[in-house]
């Protein structure tokens, strides 16, 4: 008999063998599963992510393109003389800026504004009691801006008032020839 009983029990081992590399090989392809989802949602977010850069790479390109023609139609507006055709071209203009804006662009820079150097380009400065020194006097081309990234800097005229020394000029005449 005991050997009856030894040999049911390398039957049921033989069973159970082939039953637990089975459920080892399920836990592997339940593995391999998970990481080949996780693989694809990675996928997913990284293929989005690289299509919205390239939008923001192709609208930058665009407005970059189409800054010098905001410009001239703003000029045009400016100097035609016939109001009926002036106010056309600023309609086309307003509504040409209102397009661009709604897509994103932003103007830079306004008179009163500080001068930041990463947004504006001074072309000039100049004194100007009523303002602060490093402010913006005046806006000689604007800038813009898209998803704060600067397309094209302000042209600018920066106000920089001389700084009064206290004291009467005599008194600080003596000062400097006593050293």
């Amino acid at each position: 008999m005991p050997e009856e009983e030894n040999g049911n029990q390398t039957t049921e081992q033989q069973i159970d063998e082939p039953e637990a590399e089975e459920a080892e090989s399920q836990d592997d392809l339940l593995k391999r599963l998970k990481y080949l989802q996780a693989e694809y949602e990675n996928y997913k977010k990284r293929t989005a992510k690289e299509m919205q850069v390239f939008t923001e790479y192709s609208y930058q390109k665009i407005f970059s393109t189409i800054l010098p023609v905001v410009d001239d139609l703003e000029k045009a507006g400016d100097t035609i003389k016939d109001e009926e055709d002036a106010n056309g071209v600023k309609m086309i203009y307003n509504n040409l800026l209102e397009t661009l804006r709604n897509e994103g662009l932003e103007e830079i820079g306004a008179v009163g504004d500080d001068f930041d150097p990463f947004k504006h380009e001074c072309v000039s400065q100049v004194e100007n009691g009523e303002m602060e020194s490093n402010k913006i006097a005046e806006v000689i081309q604007k800038g813009y801006s898209f998803k704060s990234k600067v397309l094209r800097p302000s042209k600018v005229v920066v106000v920089k008032n001389e700084v009064k020394e206290e004291g009467n000029d005599e008194d600080n005449r003596d000062r400097s020839g006593d050293d």
